[in-house]
């Protein structure tokens, strides 16, 4: 762990902009590594004043600015522009705790069947114990495809006690002997996080686009949307073997493998990124900003339009569900230099001097 010393020193280079790759690594290991009672800033204030609050968190200090202007909520922030041309990095909180009502939509197989809707709440979701059991479903062994629209999330218990959480947007295909074959096969378009149970002499193994992960007993995420450029797969505990044509790599726990059209980099991490989707909080490391937008556009059901040229512009930071659509806007407007449209369901993003 560094020293706060040391963050100083690469806080004033972050600052002047002459921090290297290296540095900026260690940076967001650091900030990822607080707890969320963070500095309350004016997430629209200038970058110094931003930097300043991170720099008074080193130092332990609690300093709060309020405002009362109708356009915002409180926020909590603590905001970092690093190298602005190419990288961002921020954290935002909402005091907006809005109910939430999701549901999801889970299609029954079978000739006989269409599908059944399951409503869930965000409590549901958020207790880890909860899980929907299929096997406690009417007709449930009859149930072989799984699927969340947008802005909608559901936890599954499949029938061999596995358990499955899916993000927005998201479907899984359960294959037609899942429940009897010697390999329990499910093939996933979307994001999805997995808790497996060990069946001695059954492996579980999940497709998605050009890859295969192979397990016995494992806690992983697999986040493969068909206009994703990379297949991101995070461990959380046990091993998997990872395989993409002739390429193949095995996992341990805090392995993160990117998968490019087949070619796979892994790298390891101290704490694992990309996962606060299941707490319900967009969580972002290192990714490109249309993805980001995209992820938005799921949560929230919109259809994202670019109106010019996305600029190669990378986004680290954490926001909570429930955010105001009009908040949102303002703070990525701030850390994306873009002007947003919202009409109806379509949101409009337009980047400014490209």
């Amino acid at each position: 762990m560094l020293k706060d010393e040391e963050i100083k020193k690469i806080l004033a280079k972050i600052n002047a902009g002459t921090a290297t790759e290296d540095e900026k690594s260690l940076f967001l290991q650091w900030y990822r590594s607080w707890d969320d009672t963070q500095t309350n800033v004016d997430a629209l204030g200038d970058v110094n004043t931003l930097h300043q609050s991170i720099w008074d968190k080193i130092e332990g200090k609690r300093k709060v600015r309020r405002w009362d202007s109708r356009r915002f909520v409180r926020i909590a922030a603590a905001f970092a522009i690093v190298a602005a041309s190419s990288f961002a990095f921020f954290y935002y909180s909402s005091t907006n705790d809005k109910p939430l009502e999701l549901s999801s939509a889970v299609k029954l197989g079978g000739d006989a069947f269409d599908h059944v809707t399951i409503n869930t709440s965000v409590a549901d979701f958020l207790d880890t114990s909860k899980y929907v059991n299929l096997k406690e479903l009417d007709n449930g062994d009859k149930i072989g495809d799984i699927s969340t629209g947008e802005a909608q999330f559901i936890k599954i218990q499949l029938p061999d006690g596995s358990k499955v959480s899916l993000n927005a947007g998201t479907k899984i295909h359960l294959a037609d002997d899942f429940r009897t074959g010697q390999n329990r096969v499910v093939y996933l378009e979307g994001e999805a996080f997995f808790d497996v149970s060990k069946i001695a002499g059954r492996n579980f193994i999940v497709a998605s686009k050009g890859q295969r992960v192979e397990v016995l007993g494992t806690k992983f995420n697999i986040k493969a949307y068909p206009n994703q450029k990379q297949i991101v797969t995070s461990l959380i505990e046990g091993s998997i073997r990872l395989q993409s044509g002739d390429a193949a790599e095995v996992l341990k726990p805090n392995d993160i493998a990117y998968n490019t059209a087949g070619n796979i980099a892994v790298k390891s991490e101290e704490v694992i990124p990309n996962i606060g989707w299941r707490q319900l909080n967009f969580e972002f490391d290192n990714e490109q900003v249309e993805e980001v937008l995209q992820q938005l556009g799921r949560w929230y059901g919109l259809k994202i339009v670019f109106k010019n040229r996305i600029p190669d512009l990378m986004i680290s930071g954490k926001i909570p569900r429930g955010t105001e659509l009009k908040d949102l806007q303002l703070i990525l407007g701030n850390l994306t230099q873009a002007q947003y449209q919202l009409k109806d369901n379509v949101m409009q993003v337009k980047f400014n001097n490209n």
